[in-house]
């Protein structure tokens, strides 16, 4: 089983190569196949396109293959075409730092990689924005933001890897050395599901990764180590490191094409990046990645590259890794960024059904819409829609819970339908119009019937106001008399307006308490 699904996430280097490039062309030939060709892939109406323009023909397709129509991008997980196993990588030509003020030490790297974390990555291919780039500085701390609305440039794909310890793997799937894997479910076309599995190892002077393995639903399981090991990451990580590597994605004579992918990489900034998720120290890492081509084994490649990009990447100790393609700097080192990655790292019990789901989004509120806004400063949850509303829980009478929290709100589908809510000492029908009891004494003999009416109800002040609305119109509501009875403390209340709908209650000096109180109306 020749197949690699190699993701890297945190540390993609081929990845960030192949979606690189700014360019507009789709790969489809249509009609035209005279001397055009693409690699056959995954159907995808859309390439993104990130091969060097020199390596596609007008028509956006790749030079040298047979080019079905409808077919698009090249298939990532098929090792026979892009061999990324076969890595040829310098060690890493260490430097001696100029400023140690932010290293990514192995503490640091192994927290990043706690099992029972998970890692969500997020990659964009079509849109693009500005940001500060900055320069190669190992002096001075510089700052660095991205947009509130980060999200919405790295929509165009997302996959999410469980970190687990060695041991929580099958034996057989297991490689020797490593201290941390990677779990992903993969599905396969003609294997069903499988797990697959990175290996990694963290230790005082690098990460690698070792190798992968796969535990396929059907067929036969694939486990090999990697030769060599790849280093992902230098221990630590600090300024002055760089790494050279070498990616042959097309390595044998296909219709005459070869590839060759090289990538430098060095740590060249430090300083803080400002996140829709938190601010947070970091070093910046500059990738410039060479393509070279050549159309048989007997032609050397090039010392001039075919086609050269450059990537900026932001790491952070707690592993929030932003990556992007420079495609354009002015002089002020404003770059226009396109084809992102975003890296995050989270407890896996918040991704899963499997145990309780806690959300901690950093003291931020959440927002639910589908407009970007983000949560309202105030709340800790921020629900905004202009057509849809919000379905609370259905149940039976029987089936309200038996232990509720104070302030627990359902839906009853049975016996006198409606809101539900619970005070801390019982359950209460929401309504909208007020609770009321009649008593009515009736004196015969003159035939006058006279009536004492009570209303009586609980509400609560929202920001220092809120209006009870009579059942029905009164056209007595001056001759009502209103009492207020606080259930907690603030300024004191006063009716501020009666009128035939109902009466407003206010809090004092321009309060803004959300006491609770009773209230009965007399007359």
């Amino acid at each position: 089983m020749k197949r690699v699904i190699y993701h890297l996430i945190f540390f993609t280097t081929f990845l960030s190569a192949f979606y690189a490039q700014a360019a507009s062309s789709t790969c489809g030939c249509g009609s035209q196949t005279s001397g055009c060709g693409c690699v056959e892939v995954k159907p995808d109406p859309q390439h993104p396109p990130g091969f060097p323009n020199s390596l596609f023909n007008p028509f956006g397709c790749f030079k040298g293959f047979d080019c079905p129509n409808g077919i698009s991008l090249i298939n990532l997980s098929d090792r026979e075409l892009l061999n990324l196993k076969n890595d040829i990588s310098q060690p890493n030509a260490k430097i001696a730092s100029v400023n140690s003020a932010i290293q990514i030490t192995q503490t640091d790297f192994e927290s990043i990689l706690q099992a029972g974390k998970s890692i969500l990555f997020s990659q964009g291919f079509f849109d693009y924005f500005y940001m500060n780039i900055g320069i190669a500085d190992a002096v001075n701390a510089q700052t660095w933001t991205l947009p509130s609305n980060l999200a919405e440039y790295v929509d165009g794909h997302t996959s999410r890897l469980d970190i687990l310890l060695p041991s929580q793997i099958p034996i057989s799937m297991q490689v020797a050395g490593a201290t941390h894997v990677l779990k992903e479910v993969v599905s396969e076309p003609n294997d069903g599901e499988a797990d697959s599995y990175m290996h990694l190892q963290v230790d005082g002077t690098e990460v690698t990764d070792l190798g992968s393995s796969y535990d396929f639903d059907e067929g036969s399981d694939d486990n090999f180590d990697e030769e060599p090991d790849v280093e992902l990451y230098d221990v630590p990580l600090e300024l002055g490191d760089n790494q050279i590597t070498e990616d042959y994605p097309i390595e044998e004579n296909d219709n005459g094409n070869f590839l060759k992918i090289r990538t430098e990489t060095i740590v060249d900034a430090f300083g803080t990046i400002n996140t829709p998720y938190g601010n947070f120290q970091c070093l910046r890492q500059t990738e410039n990645i060479k393509y070279f081509r050549r159309v048989s084994e007997a032609v050397a490649y090039g010392t001039q590259a075919n086609y050269e990009i450059r990537r900026v990447k932001w790491i952070t100790k707690n592993g929030f890794i932003f990556s992007a393609a420079v495609q354009s700097e002015n002089s002020n080192h404003v770059g226009l960024v396109g084809f992102m990655e975003l890296t995050r790292f989270v407890p896996t019990n918040t991704l899963t059904s499997q145990s309780a789901v806690k959300i901690n989004n950093d003291s931020h509120g959440i927002a639910i819409n589908n407009t970007d806004f983000t949560a309202d400063a105030s709340a800790i949850l921020d629900i905004n829609s202009d057509s849809l509303g919000i379905l609370i829980p259905r149940i039976t009478q029987a089936n309200r819970p038996s232990s509720p929290a104070e302030g627990l709100l359902v839906y009853q589908v049975d016996n006198t339908p409606g809101f539900y809510f619970f005070d801390g000492t019982a359950w209460n029908k929401l309504s909208t119009t007020p609770s009321s009891s009649m008593q009515a004494n009736i004196r015969t003999s003159n035939s006058i019937i006279s009536e004492n009416l009570s209303f009586r109800g609980k509400n609560q002040l929202q920001n220092g106001t809120t209006f009870i609305k009579f059942d029905t119109p009164r056209d007595d509501f001056e001759d009502l008399i209103i009492n207020i009875q606080l259930e907690g403390d603030c300024n004191g209340v006063y009716i501020s307006n009666k009128t035939r709908e109902g009466f407003e209650v206010k809090e004092l000096q321009k309060g803004k308490s959300n006491v609770k109180f009773s209230w009965r109306i007399e007359k």
